[in-house]
């Protein structure tokens, strides 16, 4: 089954447009050969030709070649979004963490965040973000043999892990004013809870936000993932 239907009508479309904006001739050749596509995109009758002239149907062609491609094997979905990621990065964002201490949630999560702010944009991806992040300081206490509170929300199990993480203990110079930013990192990872509930696609929101305050959103979960794995891992 392709994973085509795993993206919204949305999502698709608002991958077409990034191909469409920023595709040459030398992408479509060099997708075609990473995804074995090489018919669908050459053999088309006007794909490539409307590219040239700049022709009005070009991006019902895009539509129609990627559609194709991602139907033709459901892997092809992963291999687009992270060639168009590569070539055309969403500008603004701090890199995706890797972190060592994880979790099936918190890689899923992750994964799903980057394919959703690749196809349709930094409003999709704040749910998958909280996810992660929240996922993340569960796996982090789990593999520390830290007890912690099933429903404990991202604020509580922080506050545990900076009370009985041995690596939390010295924050090196300057302590005080890093125990500053640590607490106002704390504030704002509470009022993601409220945004990601009332105004991100978890649920069926009537307003959603704004895309620069989407991604500051994400910028600042990924920034936390960053320093906590440096500090588990040793890093």
């Amino acid at each position: 089954m392709s994973n085509l239907s795993s993206l919204s009508g949305q999502q698709i479309i608002a991958l077409k447009d990034r191909i469409a904006a920023g595709f040459n001739s030398s992408h479509w050749q060099e997708l075609a050969t990473i995804t074995n596509s090489d018919d669908i995109v050459n053999r088309h009758s006007r794909l490539l030709r409307s590219l040239s002239w700049s022709d009005s149907d070009y991006d019902g062609n895009v539509l129609e070649v990627i559609k194709k491609i991602i139907t033709s094997d459901s892997a092809n979905l992963t291999i687009i979004l992270d060639y168009v990621n590569r070539k055309f990065p969403v500008k603004g964002g701090v890199d995706s963490p890797d972190p060592t201490i994880t979790s099936a949630v918190v890689e899923r999560a992750i994964a799903d965040a980057e394919q959703l702010l690749m196809s349709s944009g930094a409003t999709s991806g704040v749910d998958r973000m909280h996810t992660a992040l929240h996922g993340y300081l569960r796996a982090v206490c789990t593999d520390a043999g830290i007890a912690f509170v099933k429903d404990a929300s991202m604020n509580g199990l922080l506050r545990v892990l900076r009370e009985e993480h041995p690596a939390l203990a010295n924050s090196g110079p300057r302590s005080q004013d890093i125990d500053k930013v640590l607490k106002s990192m704390s504030t704002i990872m509470d009022a993601l809870n409220p945004v990601r509930n009332n105004a991100s696609v978890a649920h069926a929101n009537a307003e959603l936000l704004e895309a620069p305050e989407a991604m500051l959103c994400i910028n600042a979960v990924r920034t936390m993932l960053h320093y906590l794995n440096a500090k588990f891992s040793g890093g």
